[in-house]
């Protein structure tokens, strides 16, 4: 049996809240229809039996309203054990993702051709995906003044901060307002909050033109 991916534990979470919802919507409707029925059977001019029958009723309910919480209770430590096995899993594939770019990048010749300044870097992490942002798909403005929220910029995968090379491997285009938004984030967690959706084939890419 393969191992979940993180798409696949996140499909589950929101099973997961979406199930506890409906139970406490479940247990509010319950409660209220069954309060108004007690609270009306105990103030209307009833029998000293009728009152009592009430009273048990409200016994039962406070016992069924005990099982309801039960039952929520468990379902949000199972969806807590769920969110650590996500946690888990995004820092391991973080570090899987920056141990492989390192690796690779090791391998390769270090010198100014990978600097993110030089002309023809900037070129060939563009042309990695047709002149396009790697996490938005906005089409990136070369005409602008180099302010504006879809200016382009090389991003770091593994942050510099992280370890990271200034390495064309490391390397992908991207919009200025991602990249901002990015900044030293996990590539894993960026992308998952942020609702960004790469290519993925991209990642540790292949150099082209000029950078080879």
């Amino acid at each position: 049996m393969s191992e979940m991916t993180v798409a696949e534990h996140m499909k589950n979470i929101d099973r997961q809240l979406n199930d506890i919802q409906a139970m406490i919507g479940n247990l509010e409707r319950y409660a209220t229809r069954e309060l108004l029925s007690i609270m009306t059977a105990v103030t209307m001019p009833h029998t000293d039996e009728w009152k009592a029958g009430s009273l048990q009723h409200a016994v039962k309910l406070a016992d069924n309203i005990a099982h309801f919480l039960m039952k929520i209770e468990g379902s949000v430590s199972a969806l807590q054990g769920h969110l650590a096995m996500v946690d888990d899993k995004i820092e391991h594939d973080t570090r899987a993702l920056r141990a492989s770019i390192v690796e690779k990048s090791s391998k390769l010749n270090y010198s100014t051709e990978h600097r993110i300044s030089c002309p023809h870097v900037r070129q060939s992490v563009l042309n990695m995906t047709g002149g396009y942002c790697f996490y938005c798909k906005t089409k990136i403005n070369l005409d602008g003044m180099g302010h504006e929220p879809d200016a382009y910029q090389v991003d770091h995968i593994v942050p510099r901060s992280a370890g990271g090379p200034d390495h064309i491997s490391n390397y992908v285009p991207s919009c200025r307002a991602c990249n901002a938004s990015k900044a030293g984030k996990p590539f894993l967690t960026f992308v998952l909050s942020g609702g960004a959706k790469p290519d993925l084939r991209v990642v540790g890419g292949t150099e082209n033109g000029d950078a080879a």
